[in-house]
């Protein structure tokens, strides 16, 4: 049964979050899909994690789909047939069942800057638990500096 991490965004930062958590899975060794809506956001993503920050080098690969074992700790991608080798889903976009349950740890944001986001939220955990998914709440800051479980 997977874990979904319920990461608390009390301001705007998705963007900067989420770059800090690549890092952060990147520096304990875990290998994460980073899933997107779109190629756009794909490609976004994949720029900001070249260019946020100077003095860290996450190695990461944006591919239009993931669908054979990667060697690059960090995957972006909008797509996802294969999940081998890969500890954890962070959700930039929100995912099928079918791709959550292919992952034993999910990371999904609370964005509760943001009315419409924040009910979109709330209804993704009750799907999460209607699937019988572990559910955790954690503040960015306290899973930045704790680790997983």
């Amino acid at each position: 049964m997977p874990q979904v991490i319920f990461i608390v965004l009390n301001s705007a930062v998705k963007q900067r979050t989420l770059c800090d958590l690549a890092e952060k899975l990147y520096l304990i060794k875990k290998h994460a899909v980073i899933y997107v809506a779109d190629i756009r956001e794909g490609e976004f993503y994949d720029k900001l994690l070249w260019t946020w920050k100077q003095s860290s080098f996450i190695p990461h690969k944006y591919m239009d789909a993931l669908d054979e074992p990667q060697e690059e700790p960090i995957i972006i991608t909008q797509k996802i047939l294969h999940s081998e080798n890969f500890d954890i889903l962070v959700l930039a976009a929100p995912a099928p069942k079918e791709v959550t349950d292919l992952f034993p740890t999910i990371i999904d944001f609370a964005d509760r800057s943001d009315q419409n986001q924040l009910l979109q939220s709330r209804e993704r955990y009750k799907a999460y638990r209607s699937y019988q998914y572990e559910l955790k709440d954690m503040q960015a800051g306290d899973f930045l500096t704790s680790g997983l479980s």
